[in-house]
């Protein structure tokens, strides 16, 4: 049967937070989310290494992942290849990514106001030919 655990490590189990050993559980009960399954797919069928970005539910959880996925031999006992799985979790990331935009557009707009009317002002007096003069005051008519 494909997408059977048949080991993890210490890391994973943490985040995964799981206590008891997943070996012979399949893989999509412990991480879920139809891109992940997509993922293990192309991995499998193309038997080519990938790495990908993924957000996915691990215990009633959303987590961002960075997967990186190396197909190896087959099992002798069954036929079905072996594919390596190393997870990061990145999800710190990505919120530290999400506040840092939502930051770069609030200064962006909070900047805009009064960019725009010293930009309105040297118009208005660019249009109207005002000159000053050294001290500051206006021309004489």
């Amino acid at each position: 049967m494909r997408g059977l655990v048949q080991s993890v490590n210490p890391a994973f189990k943490e985040l995964a937070d799981i206590q008891e050993d997943p070996t012979d559980k399949r893989l999509n009960f412990l991480i879920q989310g139809p891109q992940f399954l997509e993922f293990v797919q192309r991995v499998q069928t193309e038997g080519v290494g990938r790495l990908t970005e993924i957000k996915v539910r691990i215990n009633q959880a959303t987590r961002w992942l960075e997967i990186s996925a190396v197909p190896l031999k087959e099992n002798t006992q069954t036929g079905n290849p072996y594919t390596l799985f190393i997870f990061h979790d990145i999800t710190r990331q990505k919120k530290l990514e999400k506040m840092r935009t939502k930051f770069v557009a609030n200064v962006s707009h909070g900047l805009r106001t009064p960019v725009t009317i010293i930009k309105g002002f040297a118009e208005t007096l660019i249009e109207d030919d005002a000159i000053l003069d050294a001290a500051g005051s206006s021309p004489a008519v």
